[in-house]
Parts: structure tokens; sequence; C-alpha cells
């Protein structure tokens, strides 16, 4: 009768302890001999033993029939004369560890990037294996098998912007939702506060962007960002300085807070060198994201560099690609060794030009794509009409109108591909004909 009572109610042992407590009564187990109420294992022999098992019945008639749960042999150790127990065994302890791990992997924050749905799948492969589950946990391994916990670091970034609205919506996905950059701090130089209530949508969906007007000043780049860590440095961990047409690519990472924790060497900023991109032969606007119409570069990575750091090592800008840094010196040399200004090498590098090129150019971990171009139109705009970026010896920008623009020689979809993969509603983008 024990025995039927306990085959009906197996199922309910996870969930149910009185069943768990009633059933080892109902085995005739004394007090001193029943499985203590810590011992899960114990407890899970216990039931998922037969007490008609030719074997066990036979090997226990001597000793009682409480001999047999009382074994000191672990769960699902594959020895004989269990009848068919040790997969039930299995089985159990599996749905134990996967419910365990999913509350770690709550607490941890391994949901992001599908790290639980890995982890738990390395569970299922080593409880037929025997390999230890616990060990994987504490690896923190990610979908990519990388052994990284996810970084809780803050990242920030400022940018002075003007004439954005065609691809504003694409650059901020890219880097709030793809990058997961925490928050971000524009600056519209538009005569008319054209980010304004765009920037309030963003926040009523729940995303972290400051948008600021400051209109009608020229040259104004490097006071911009200044600006900008005086008022929100503070918030976060890092700062990058980046233009609206600038996308980081990763190489090594999914997220910008894993890169600056691995390669942003305290009391150092982070330099990363620019890959442009051509025209891909386009002549005309078209509403189709910049990653996806424009996937054309140069071959070389070029020297010129944007840079990142921690608002507690910055000084000031000393320029719109340098820091100025509190364990450095501020000087107008082109050769500035002792700043600190370093790159994905983690080394000192000579930066000439107050820190605008990095000769070394390493492209192994990131790089900046930089859509300088677009379409022929839109650049006849930007450099002709607009013209050029206005910078400190030539206020008033430069004109570069009737220049050839480069379509671009080799084929790269990095920025692309890493944009649909973390923001998928992209992808329906490529459902589209470009004919512009």
């Amino acid at each position: 009768k024990c025995t039927s009572w306990k085959r009906q109610h197996q199922r309910q042992l996870l969930n149910d302890e009185t069943s768990l407590v009633t059933s080892t009564m109902c085995s005739g187990a004394t007090a001193n001999k029943r499985p203590s109420s810590g011992s899960t294992a114990q407890q899970m022999k216990f039931l998922y033993n037969d007490d008609d098992s030719s074997s066990s019945n036979s090997s226990s008639s001597s000793s009682g029939s409480i001999g047999k749960y009382s074994s000191s042999r672990s769960i699902g150790d594959g020895s004989s004369g269990e009848n068919g127990t040790t997969t039930t065994h299995r089985i159990v302890v599996l749905l134990l560890l996967v419910i365990i791990a999913q509350s770690s992997l709550v607490l941890h924050g391994f949901y992001a990037n599908g790290g639980a749905v890995s982890i738990k799948t390395t569970f299922l492969s080593n409880m037929t294996s025997g390999s230890s589950s616990t060990s994987m946990l504490r690896s923190g391994a990610t979908s990519s098998g990388q052994q990284r916990v996810p970084s809780m670091s803050t990242v920030g970034l400022c940018a002075i912007v003007k004439d954005v609205s065609r691809y504003v919506d694409e650059w901020t996905d890219y880097n709030l939702l793809a990058l997961e950059f925490t928050e971000m701090f524009l600056y519209d130089n538009n005569e008319n506060f054209v980010l304004g209530p765009w920037a309030e949508k963003r926040r009523a969906a729940g995303q972290k962007v400051t948008a600021t007007h400051v209109p009608g000043q020229q040259g104004v780049q490097n006071d911009i960002y200044n600006k900008c860590m005086q008022e929100h440095g503070h918030k976060v961990d890092y700062m990058a300085f980046f233009d609206d047409d600038e996308y980081l690519v990763l190489y090594k990472h999914d997220r910008i807070a894993d890169l600056l924790d691995e390669y942003l060497v305290p009391g150092s900023s982070l330099s990363i060198n620019w890959r442009l991109f051509g025209s891909a032969n386009k002549t005309d606007y078209a509403p189709l994201p910049i990653t996806y119409r424009y996937q054309y570069r140069e071959a070389e990575t070029d020297l010129r560099v944007k840079c990142m750091v921690r608002p507690k090592d910055w000084v000031r800008m000393a320029s719109a690609h340098s820091v100025v840094l509190k364990k450095g010196d501020d000087r107008a040399d082109d050769v500035v060794e002792e700043v600190g200004w370093r790159d994905t090498s983690k080394q000192i590098r000579q930066m000439p030009e107050r820190g605008l090129e990095n000769h070394a150019k390493p492209h192994d971990v990131a790089v900046l794509h930089h859509y300088k171009y677009k379409s022929k139109e839109e650049w006849d705009f930007k450099s002709c009409v607009r013209k050029d970026v206005p910078r400190p010896h030539n206020p008033g920008g430069t004109k570069n109108c009737g220049i050839d623009v480069p379509p671009g020689d080799v084929k790269d979809t990095t920025a692309w591909d890493f944009l649909k993969r973390k923001v998928p509603k992209y992808a329906m983008f490529e459902q589209f004909e470009d004919y512009a």
C-alpha cells in the first residue's frame, strides 16, 4: 500500500513537503533513521526507490527496509541494483539544479544577451557527463563562450549635433539598445530646438536621453564637451565623445561597459581609430539605415581617433579628440607621452596634433565606423551648403564644393550585423529596394 502511495505522489515531491514527511513515515522508517529534512539528496533517494525492486528487497531483507534508503551511494551514480531508479534520480536532480540556476541568474544579471539559455543548456549536457554544474554558475559563461560576468559600470555619451533628424533614431538605438550605453547627453546646435520634443518621447519610453539647446555657436565642440562633463560627468563611470555619424564597433565584446572595464587603464583615456566609409555610389538620400546603406569603407584604418575617459580622471578637453588628465600635463607639444593617452593595446601612445592621430592604428578590439560622406547629395549639403565642421583655426568652417566622393573599397557589414542582432526590428529594412 505504501509503495502504491509513493508512486502516485512522486510528482508532488518538489512542491509538497508534507507529502515527503508522510511518505517517509509510511515507509516504516524510525525517527533516528529517516533522512534529515536538510538532506535533499537523501530525501530524493528515499522516495524514488521502489519497495518491490527485487534486487533491493533481497539485499535489504536481513537489515530492514530502511537499509537501502540510508545507503551512502550518491544519486545517479550508475550502480547496479537500483533497477531503473538512476534515470529518475538524474531527472529530479536536474530539475532542482535548473531551478537553482535560474534564481542565481536573475540575481547576477545573466539573462542579458541570452546568457541564461546558454548556461541552462550547459547544465543539461553536464548532467549527462557528470560535470559540476556549480562551476558553470561561478564562471559567468556567456552565449559567445567567454567567461565574463556582465559589467555593472555606467557609460555616458556626449555629443553636439546638427541636422541629424534623418539618422538620429538609428544612431540612438545603436548606442542605447545595441551597445547599451547608460545615457546619452546631446547638445542641439540647430537654430530651433529640434531634439527637444524627440528627447521627451525617448524618455517617456524609458530611455535615458538628455537634450540641451545650444544654438548659433561656431567652433564650440570643445566647449560643449567641457560643459557636458561638468553637468553630467558625475552621473556615470565612463564618458565617450562621439559624433552622430560615428558608430563604435566591438570585436571582442557585446557591450560598451565590458570593453571599458577591460581596456581603459585607470588614470588614462582610451582612443579608438576611425574607419572611413564612402558613398557606396549612392547619389541621393533614401530613408534607410546608414549602417545598412553604406557598407563600403577604405581598406586602411584611419589615423584619426576619438576617445573615452573616466570622469574622475578628466580635467578638460585637449581637443575634440583627446582629453587632459589629472595625472598628466596640459602641454601644447605634438607628442605628449606623459598624459596617458592609450589605445586598446593598453600602451601609452604618441598621438600628434593634440591627440587627433594614433599612427599605431589598432583595429583588433574596436574601431569607430565614421560615415563621413553618405550620398553625394548629403555630402554636398554638409560640406558646401552648410560647410564643414568649424575649427578654432577656421571658425567659419571649410567649404568642399564639387569634390569627388569616394565610394569605398572594402565591404564591411559589421555594424549592420551587430545592430540587427541586438535590435532585431531593423532587419525589416532589408526588404526594401534602394534605387537612390
